[in-house]
């Protein structure tokens, strides 16, 4: 499974979007960006599956995430959300470009 695709998607859904307020206001980019957060999560457990000692940041809390969304639960923290893209994402990313070089 590719984590590339989804990290760029995410950045990309939200590189137009100034801040939270901006976020929490556009539902489409939303659900985009989550459903870019899920397969990155989903990615991230089939590689644990294959190498179980990746080193990736945050790595359970990559695929705690995924299950939040994917399961529906009601206590996705949407400011948080925004924070991973912002922060996180951008760190996953280049890890994964440097794991496969």
């Amino acid at each position: 499974m590719d984590n590339l695709g989804p990290c760029r998607n995410g950045r990309e859904f939200s590189g137009d979007l100034l801040d939270v307020d901006a976020y929490l206001a556009d539902n489409r980019t939303r659900l985009v960006i989550e459903r870019s957060l899920e397969i990155v999560g989903e990615a991230t457990t089939q590689l644990l599956k294959i190498e179980p000692n990746i080193k990736i940041s945050n790595v359970k809390k990559i695929i705690s995430l995924r299950n939040q969304i994917s399961h529906g639960y009601d206590d996705i923290d949407e400011v948080v959300i925004w924070e991973i893209i912002k922060v996180h994402l951008p760190i996953l990313k280049a890890e994964v470009q440097a794991l496969l070089s």
